[in-house]
């Protein structure tokens, strides 16, 4: 695996973790994109972190509802994300990875591993739940 990040990566990184990145765009694809560049150079446990830091601090930022967040989407997609990552022979950035694994970007292939009463119980919301239809693939 040969994944890299752009100046456009780092640039976008940037405006999302100083919250000047516009919420209203923030989309599947953009928490997609985020959850690549974190895992570039770090393990899935510190771009949880990352992650998680950087969503609710956005969430703060612009006053949205907090319990948008959920942490059992969060790992699962970093582990999603990491899993297609380890699939990919080289990716120069973070669009360029998600040219290469579109499927990525059906929100709703979380399903294939959860069931939706799972996904969106207050106890998923608030700790890492494990799937309960499918073990996500681990990236080795």
């Amino acid at each position: 695996m040969n994944c890299l990040l752009s100046q456009d990566d780092l640039s976008f990184k940037n405006q999302v973790e100083q919250c000047t990145f516009p919420i209203q765009e923030f989309s599947h694809r953009n928490h997609v994109r985020l959850a690549y560049i974190y895992l570039v150079n770090n393990d899935a446990s510190h771009a949880t972190q990352l992650m998680r830091s950087t969503l609710v601090n956005l969430l703060n930022y612009y006053k949205v509802d907090p319990t948008k967040y959920s942490e059992t989407l969060t790992q699962s997609w970093i582990l999603l994300v990491m899993h297609f990552m380890a699939k990919t022979n080289q990716a120069l950035s973070s669009e360029n990875f998600i040219e290469q694994n579109t499927q990525l970007l059906d929100s709703a292939i979380i399903y294939t591993y959860y069931s939706k009463a799972v996904l969106v119980s207050e106890r998923a919301r608030l700790a890492f739940v494990e799937p309960d239809l499918e073990i996500i693939p681990i990236a080795l």
